[in-house]
């Protein structure tokens, strides 16, 4: 990894939403050469990413990152989202925004990963490459999957979409214990922010179970022909990444190519503000994908 020279300023911007006209934020970071969208996780904000750029090999290129509708300072229902498409298409619309017809590669985390998998194959981005890191493949509920999808479906039809789930309350009040990251000090600049965690409504729940389905369709992964990497640590008890082997067979199998996988040893759901010896290996892995 290349140390950083001098910190380059983000330039904060909004635009208006396609899908509903809420307010979007978003960060550009110029620079030159390529370009790279970053797609944070639920309850996350445009600045726990924003030293990112500087601790990788591509510490001169554009930058871009957003909060996601609902998070941070964007507009929008806490933690909600009808479908998928509404988070693709806010993407689609920062992408142009930023950088216009540029190419790009994206680099997401979490909720991002879903999203920007999600918005590739259903072709609302056209990334050269995806950097999945603990990407959301699979939840891990407090009851059987298949109840848990039902009781969200029929739950999302009634005024009760909206409504908190009560699930994955803010993991961020006590560090001991914690199962997002080693790092104190990460975990610490996690906890002080200004953005606070907020539990997932039904309507998001639903909206999830409705992506993850839609990313094994053979349909849709048989043009999925760029480079994908997906990354997880062993210690992961976030999202579920027991299903990961399960889409790269089936990724595999429909195009016949393969799709770099790395575990990381020790390491928690954070792994980009994870403790400097997780988190010096997930950079490591994203140059290796980001350079095919």
């Amino acid at each position: 990894m290349k140390p950083a020279t001098q910190t380059k300023a983000w330039e904060i911007r909004h635009l208006k939403s396609e899908v509903d006209d809420i307010t979007i934020r978003y960060a550009v970071r110029p620079g030159t050469g390529r370009c790279i969208l970053f797609l944070n996780g639920r309850s996350e904000y445009i600045e726990k990413y924003q030293d990112l750029p500087d601790d990788t090999d591509f510490a001169e290129a554009t930058w871009i990152m957003m909060d996601h509708r609902g998070q941070g300072s964007s507009e929008g229902k806490r933690s909600h989202v009808k479908s998928y498409d509404d988070f693709a298409r806010d993407s689609a619309a920062v992408v142009k925004a930023a950088i216009g017809s540029e190419p790009y590669a994206v680099i997401a985390h979490s909720m991002g990963g879903l999203i920007a998998l999600h918005a590739t194959l259903k072709g609302f981005l056209s990334p050269t490459h995806l950097v999945l890191c603990a990407p959301l493949f699979g939840i891990l509920a407090p009851m059987p999957t298949a109840l848990a999808r039902v009781l969200a479906k029929v739950f999302s039809y009634t005024p009760l979409a909206g409504r908190s789930s009560g699930a994955a309350v803010d993991r961020r009040a006590v560090f001991e214990g914690n199962i997002l990251t080693s790092s104190r000090q990460r975990f610490d600049r996690m906890t002080h922010s200004q953005f606070k965690g907020t539990p997932p409504t039904f309507g998001w729940i639903h909206a999830s179970f409705q992506a993850i389905s839609g990313i094994f369709s053979k349909r849709l992964l048989r043009d999925l022909k760029i480079p994908v990497g997906i990354m997880v640590g062993d210690k992961e008890l976030v999202v579920n990444r027991m299903v990961y082997e399960g889409w790269v067979k089936a990724r595999e199998k429909i195009t016949g190519i393969t799709t770099p996988f790395k575990l990381i040893a020790n390491a928690h759901h954070e792994l980009l503000n994870e403790a400097d010896e997780f988190r010096h290996e997930a950079i490591a892995f994203i140059h290796l994908i980001l350079k095919r």
